[in-house]
């Protein structure tokens, strides 16, 4: 079955033979931090499949904090995912009931204790749009200072590298978190 398009500005839009159509579906676990769903589904070719999706209970924001000197800031934690130590931009989950931007700026002193002199959303995201019905939304804090002890046990260090260093970590592959990668990415091309 082909579907059909029409062009509108730069976005092709199809007609709605591109959804597919979920015959059922149910609940297969409910944790702390996401439910995952198995939904039965027939795609627009007809193929009749199991798609698993995950449901993460709250939207999470990652934060691009620079410094005056055109520094950012990274924080490495423990990922028990990969079992590694991974070099991120500082994130976390919204809390109930809190704005994004809030977010950001809690989680930014917890994780670093840096206050910023401002910070403005940059974009949002679904980081796995294939499993994942997840949200993030994307921060940059600028004139970041440090004004308190980072909150103990989550993180193991926090540390300023210039946009060379960033590179060269980047070409190194040695940040390994997608969301870090993306924010640093929009900073280097700034």
């Amino acid at each position: 079955m082909l579907a059909s398009y029409r062009k509108t500005s730069r976005i092709m839009v199809m007609s709605e033979s591109y959804k597919w159509q979920i015959i059922d579906g149910s609940w297969v676990f409910e944790g702390w931090s996401c439910r995952i769903r198995k939904d039965r589904v027939v795609d627009p070719i007809g193929h009749e499949t199991d798609y698993f999706v995950i449901h993460h209970n709250r939207p999470a924001v990652s934060i691009l904090a620079t410094d005056d000197g055109d520094r950012t800031l990274l924080v490495q934690q423990w990922r028990h995912t990969v079992q590694k130590l991974v070099w991120g931009t500082p994130a976390g989950g919204v809390e109930e009931g809190e704005q994004p931007i809030d977010a950001a700026v809690r989680e930014l002193r917890e994780e670093t204790g840096c206050v910023a002199k401002q910070i403005a959303p940059v974009y949002w995201v679904h980081p796995s749009v294939g499993i994942a019905r997840q949200t993030y939304h994307l921060f940059h804090a600028t004139g970041c200072e440090q004004r308190t002890e980072r909150l103990p046990g989550e993180i193991h260090e926090a540390q300023w590298f210039s946009r060379a260093e960033v590179r060269q970590m980047l070409k190194q592959n040695e940040i390994l978190d997608a969301l870090g990668v993306m924010s640093l990415l929009f900073w280097l091309a700034s």
